[in-house]
């Protein structure tokens, strides 16, 4: 760990890097331990998926792989895997939506909170990936209580992919 920091410290110290904030955290794959840290708050952690959102494309597939396996990593944050999840709808397109359809079904969100990211996400894949779409519509038939379903008439409203009207109950999504 002292050599990493050797290695690391002058690169990141050089003049021309000075208006930059460093938010750096090396940890052992093998072991988990931190190997590294400089300025490795959460809030760093938190933001690098969101500033990937804005600056991703929809055809860059190998990066947004990466984000998704950042999301199965990140259960000790929900916070950061629910940016990242927003983040993978902001960027849309089909491989943004196929990777969210994953996460959803793989039940990587076990209660319905989290779910409500990723349908929110796929709401906005929605307008660009008509198979987001055929998901949120499914996944609203399926919903089984009024919370998620509402959720899932808002992303679908997003979507622009059906009507939400009023029923006795709350929002229905038709098409």
């Amino acid at each position: 760990p002292k050599r990493l920091g050797k290695a690391i410290d002058p690169i990141v110290s050089r003049p021309e890097f000075a208006p930059a904030f460093w938010g750096i955290e090396v940890r052992s794959l093998a072991s988990g331990r931190t190997l590294y840290a400089r300025n490795a708050d959460a809030n760093v952690t938190r933001s690098v998926p969101i500033a990937l959102g804005m600056m991703l494309k929809p055809d860059d597939e190998a990066d947004l792989k990466r984000l998704a396996r950042f999301i199965r990593d990140s259960r000790g944050d929900p916070i950061a895997q629910n940016f990242a999840v927003m983040a993978l709808g902001q960027v849309g397109g089909d491989t943004a939506a196929d990777l969210l359809r994953d996460l959803l079904f793989e039940r990587v969100f076990g209660d319905e909170e989290d779910r409500a990211f990723v349908y929110l996400a796929l709401g906005l894949c929605g307008a660009r990936s008509p198979d987001a779409r055929e998901t949120l519509l499914g996944e609203y038939e399926r919903a089984d209580n009024d919370t998620e379903q509402s959720v899932l008439a808002l992303a679908c409203g997003i979507a622009k992919v059906a009507e939400a009207v009023l029923d006795g109950i709350g929002f229905r999504a038709c098409g």
